[in-house]
């Protein structure tokens, strides 16, 4: 994570507010749940899955030392 990328978590929008509840966490665990996603049925290619996303959370938790788990419903 780069020095523009801790700047940005200094922020109050949603997006700050939860990486730095997932950047302080030891363990997370994601539920994902199987409903379509509206957002791809419109525009397949231009929005990533759910499973996409977590996959990508997982990744970077991980590598940061966090425990991290998956339930899919």
């Amino acid at each position: 994570m780069g020095q523009g990328d801790l700047d940005a978590l200094q922020g109050e929008d949603g997006a700050a507010r939860l990486a730095r509840v997932l950047l302080g966490a030891d363990r997370v665990h994601f539920v994902l749940g199987q409903a379509p996603v509206p957002e791809r049925v419109t525009a397949p290619l231009a929005v990533p899955g759910r499973q996409e996303l977590v996959e990508s959370l997982r990744q970077e938790l991980e590598s940061r030392g966090k425990v991290v788990s998956l339930e899919a419903l």
